[in-house]
Formats: C-alpha cells, sequence, structure tokens
C-alpha cells in the first residue's frame, strides 16, 4: 500500500506524510511518518485531548465556556475559541499531555497552528480517543469522539469524502496559507 501512495504522489511539489493501521483487515501503511508538518488546526484535537486531561485529574467537568469553546473549536474550527484554550491550558498542560500520550515528535510552537506535528504522532493521539488508556478516561474519549462526529459539512472534506454511507468519520482537518507548509 505505501509503495501504490507513494507512485500516485510522484511528480507533485508537495509532501505528504501519513500512517495508517487497520488491524482487523491486517493493514498497515507507513509514508514519511517521522516527517514533520504545521498542524494547523488539527493541533486543536491535542488543545481539547489536554484540557480534558487535565480537567479528569483535577475531577472537574467542562465549564459552560468551555463546552462552547471546545465545541466550536472542534466542530466549525474557530481560530478564536482555540486561542483561548491554549491560552488558558499554557505550555506546560499541554506539553504534559503530549508527554503522557507519548507524543514525542509534536514540537509545540507560540502559534498553535505551527506546531510540528508527525504523522506517527497523530495516530498515536487518534489511538488515545478510542482505546482505555489512563490519561482520557470513557467520557472524555467519548466527548472528543462526539465532537468530531459532528464537524460541520464546510470543514469535513478529505479523508471523510471516501467514506461509505451511513459510517460515521471522525475528523478534525486543518490547513495553512504558509509560503514554506509544503
Amino acid at each position: 500500500m505505501s509503495a501504490g501512495i507513494e507512485h500516485a504522489l510522484a511528480g507533485r511539489s508537495s509532501v505528504a506524510g501519513l500512517t495508517a493501521d487497520d488491524p482487523a483487515a491486517g493493514i498497515t501503511c507507513r509514508l514519511h511518518q517521522n516527517w514533520h508538518f504545521y498542524s494547523a488546526s488539527i493541533v486543536k484535537v491535542i488543545i481539547l485531548g489536554a484540557l480534558l486531561h487535565w480537567l479528569m485529574t483535577e475531577h472537574r467537568g467542562l465549564s459552560p465556556g468551555q463546552v462552547a469553546l471546545t465545541r466550536a473549536m472542534i466542530t466549525q474550527s474557530s481560530n478564536a475559541a482555540a486561542t483561548t484554550l491554549w491560552n488558558e491550558l499554557g505550555m506546560g498542560r499541554l506539553q504534559l499531555f503530549l508527554n503522557l500520550a507519548g507524543m514525542r515528535q509534536t514540537e509545540l510552537s507560540y502559534a498553535w497552528g505551527l506546531t510540528l506535528a508527525t504523522a506517527h504522532d497523530e495516530l498515536l493521539l487518534l489511538r488515545l480517543l478510542v482505546t482505555k488508556n489512563r490519561v482520557l478516561d470513557a467520557s472524555s474519549r467519548a466527548y472528543a469522539l462526539r465532537l468530531m462526529a459532528e464537524v460541520i459539512p464546510s470543514q469535513r472534506w478529505g479523508v471523510p469524502a471516501g467514506a461509505a454511507s451511513g459510517v460515521t468519520v471522525h475528523v478534525k482537518n486543518g490547513w495553512l496559507p504558509y509560503p514554506d507548509a509544503g
């Protein structure tokens, strides 16, 4: 599969990194999984995860304001909501979440959209959302997945386009108009 994807991307000026696993089908695909890319809005799932972890460890739920911000950040890709939550969390809580999630290749930036991410680390994050773990409890995982399933149509491009009818797709896309973003 990796060779086929590499062939399909040949001749393009852009670069791509991906990793995919389907244990049930026995499919694994890796292509430049450790290359760094600007995260753009995909970092919003990290922001959400860090917030949910922090509140979980403090035995608190989301405030009404945090519910509104997380919903806007994930379902509508609100940059203002992401910035508010990024600032509320601070770099220390964000880095703690990355460490606990095993996302050692992700490099936080002063500006959330310029955080450097890898396909490898993003797969670790997705696994964290779908498997029992100590970083995010069941209700936190369910909340994150529910938001990712409720992304508005204008933000559901790319991978969701290939999903079969009736399949629930959990997504958070990101793009960045940056000259050297690749």
